[in-house]
């Protein structure tokens, strides 16, 4: 019985979270409202608030999701160096909010700059910053990074850099991310070749 109700629960907080994101699209995320979300997922209010605090959190949920498929379909593939599979790191946050997700990119943006919600997006409890700081270390080790600077800093670094690039992005208003801005990151990683250390 008890596995049944958290299948439920599971069940109702993706509805919750796939109809959100489906009218912050469709509508933007201020125009969206609670009864909103709760009319076309056929739930109440109190089932709602059963799983989220407030929309913001529905949005942070979803980042949890962006880390959470990136690193895994990035982590199942081979690569040849630690510096490739950062990039592909990278590409794959690129791509996942390439896949309609503007309008949901920029709630989360706009949500950590009005400090409306904990700023996951910088936490270094962040998974992706965690990840991104395990390869660094592994590349410092193998010398294919330097290491004059700390595995933290340089994961710091690289995060700051690529949510640069989705800024620039969202300020442009293009509809895809496109070349321009995919073409930036290679040569930022070369700024961590061990031969610029001081």
């Amino acid at each position: 019985m008890a596995r049944k109700n958290r299948e439920e629960a599971k069940k109702t907080r993706n509805t919750l979270n796939k109809i959100s994101m489906e009218l912050f699209i469709k509508k933007g995320y201020h125009n969206t409202t609670i009864d909103d979300i709760c009319r076309k997922a056929g739930v109440t209010k109190g089932a709602f608030y059963n799983h989220f605090k407030n929309k913001g959190e529905i949005i942070l949920s979803s980042w949890f999701d962006l880390d959470e498929e990136v690193v895994t379909v990035v982590s199942s593939q081979t690569y040849q160096t630690n510096k490739e599979e950062l990039i592909a790191l990278c590409k794959g946050m690129y791509d996942y909010v390439n896949e309609s997700r503007r309008e949901w990119t920029k709630a989360i943006y706009t949500l950590q700059i009005n400090d409306e919600q904990p700023s996951y997006m910088i936490s270094p409890e962040r998974r992706m910053f965690i990840h991104f700081k395990g390869i660094i270390q592994k590349a410092q080790e193998q010398n294919e990074f330097r290491r004059d600077m700390d595995a933290e800093f340089i994961a710091h670094m690289i995060l700051v850099y690529t949510r640069g690039i989705l800024l620039d992005w969202l300020l442009h208003s293009t509809e895809k991310l496109g070349h321009e801005h995919l073409s930036l990151l290679v040569p930022f990683f070369d700024t961590f070749d061990p031969k610029l250390e001081c």
